[in-house]
């Protein structure tokens, strides 16, 4: 999802807490005074300290933001630093254009009461500085509690699952997925919440995953193609173009930036076999970390190298290693990466701790495969599964084609930095009272 953001997360950071919005207009001095929102009936303070280089702006619940002048020069609403039109900056970093010596004579708030004017000393080309309110409390620096709360809103509602989600996948209707956007946020947030969905009555033809994609962003293509046909080869090119069984796996783990959401459309059923295994791994390694430790360590450290080589879309020679779990910087499961199929001999492993890999290894394999997590599913023609492939890894059965059956799934992936963007358009768009932060 993670996981793209307004500036500096405290204005989605406030939609999520409800905390106020602020409006903005107009100018006029006072300084150093506890002044009250008309509209709001809440009060701010504004006191600029010139010989620290810092504006302390203390706020209705309390809290005291100390914005250096740097950082307020830095981030200066002008349209000469900050562009309206693009919405980014416009001046480059305090060295390239000689900001560096910032430092405020007087500061004052608007006699509406709605913006901050800054008078920058010794700055004939750039004298003034305004600041909406909103902006400042959008912006002011986290206390260790809202630091709390931006790692709930990054991470998730997520909800993980185990064996009860067999017959409770999350379905949605291809047609109200193209026409309606309620319908496609809330597609999208439970692809962020548990992870995966079957979209029904897709048209039963190669085309759809990417017209589903482009409702969503843009494909991501891989050495196999914008997206890619699934079917039974003589030349196979990848397991999965044979009539075999495919271990559980999380898919292209070969690749330094990995795909984050996969599609996988069932244009045609097999005559018998075929079923799918879905597992949530990050329900085994909330689990590991719970019941076995020493096994949850083994498989945050040591990385696992995987590699493709072959011809289809292009020549290719993909080659990356990730740790089997990820972590987010404060301990919280990013993703689960493995594939055993793609899984190099070459271990990054001390020879003193192979063994104990190894073990480390069967453990969580011993999980994933085991009935508590395990779901299985048929995809019937017309079907697409959706999920999230930084954590489902997912396994097939082995099937036989009868007669003039043939089993056709043709196969996708966007990034989840496109469906992050998506949602949060979409949250504008709709006026929902949410903010998706990074997976």
């Amino acid at each position: 999802m993670s996981a793209i953001l307004r500036p500096r997360i405290l204005l989605p950071l406030r939609k999520v807490l409800q905390l106020p919005s602020y409006g903005s207009s107009g100018h006029g001095r006072v300084s150093q005074a506890w002044l009250s929102f008309s509209k709001h009936a809440y009060s701010i303070r504004v006191q600029n300290r010139p010989e620290n280089k810092c504006l302390d702006v203390t706020w209705e619940d309390g809290v005291t933001t100390n914005f250096p002048h740097l950082y307020l020069r830095d981030h200066c609403r002008c349209p000469s630093c900050f562009n309206p039109q693009t919405k980014s900056r416009a001046i480059f970093n305090c060295i390239y254009d000689s900001y560096l010596d910032s430092a405020a004579k007087d500061a004052n708030l608007s006699q509406d009461q709605q913006t901050v004017q800054v008078d920058w000393e010794n700055d004939d080309q750039h004298p003034v500085s305004h600041f909406p309110v909103k902006w400042l409390r959008a912006n002011r620096f986290p206390t260790q509690d809202e630091i709390a709360a931006m790692s709930r809103i990054y991470l998730k509602d997520r909800r993980t699952w185990g064996k009860e989600m067999s017959g409770n996948i999350p379905e949605f209707d291809c047609q109200q997925l193209h026409q309606d956007d309620q319908t496609l946020y809330n597609w999208l947030k439970s692809l962020t919440t548990v992870g995966l969905s079957i979209v029904k009555n897709v048209p039963q033809e190669v085309g759809q995953v990417t017209k589903l994609i482009e409702r969503v962003g843009y494909v991501r293509t891989t050495n196999y193609g914008p997206t890619f046909q699934v079917k039974s080869k003589t030349d196979a090119s990848n397991a999965a173009y044979t009539t075999g069984g495919l271990g559980m796996h999380t898919d292209l783990t070969y690749f330094n930036y990995v795909p984050g959401i996969q599609f996988l459309h069932c244009i045609s059923r097999a005559g018998q076999g075929g079923e799918n295994q879905l597992v949530d791994a990050f329900k085994v390694a909330e689990d590991l970390r719970k019941k076995e430790p020493e096994i949850f360590d083994m498989l945050v450290k040591y990385p696992v190298r995987y590699y493709d080589v072959g011809q289809d879309f292009v020549d290719f020679y993909q080659l990356a290693q990730h740790p089997i779990i990820q972590l987010h910087p404060d301990g919280e499961i990013a993703r689960v990466c493995y594939s055993d199929h793609a899984r190099s001999p070459m271990l990054t492993v001390p020879q003193d701790q192979v063994m104990t890999f190894y073990n480390a290894m069967n453990t969580f394999q011993k999980y994933v495969y085991g009935p508590d997590y395990m779901v299985n599913v048929t995809l019937e023609s017309g079907d697409m599964a959706v999920f999230d492939n930084y954590r489902i890894m997912h396994g097939r059965s082995p099937f036989t084609l009868s007669g003039d059956s043939i089993r056709h799934l043709e196969g996708g992936y966007v990034d989840w930095d496109e469906a992050g963007s998506r949602m949060r358009v979409l949250e504008e768009k709709l006026n929902i009272n949410h903010f998706t932060g990074i997976a």
